[in-house]
């Protein structure tokens, strides 16, 4: 399946509008590629797609209680770290388990055995 070309033009707004979307999403993406690579020296790769699933639930289940808080009353950096968790554990399923052999780093790699 090929993926669709991007262009962006300087001139439109709504490419402007991108490329600050873009620039906003740097940092969020970083720090949660770094928790996905942390999560998976310290746990290892996920064994099947069911262990993966679970941990998502797991993570889903922790933000569902921020959610279900009075607005008033959430702990919005909490609820930001519990949803990084989630996006780290989605692509750590889509490297471990939808791409099974073809990612290209070792999540066990490091890992303290002891």
């Amino acid at each position: 399946m090929e993926k669709p070309e991007i262009k962006i033009k300087e001139e439109d707004a709504s490419d402007r509008d991108l490329i600050q979307f873009i620039g906003s999403s740097n940092k969020v993406l970083g720090d949660v590629v770094l928790e996905a690579y942390a999560s998976g020296q310290e746990n290892g790769a996920y064994n099947s797609a069911h262990e993966a699933y679970a941990d998502l639930l797991q993570q889903m289940d922790q933000i569902k209680e921020h959610v279900w808080t009075l607005p008033s009353s959430r702990d919005l950096l909490m609820m930001e770290r519990e949803v990084q968790h989630l996006a780290s554990a989605c692509l750590r399923m889509i490297l471990d388990v939808c791409q099974q052999g073809k990612n290209t780093y070792d999540p066990g790699e490091g890992k303290d055995e002891s």
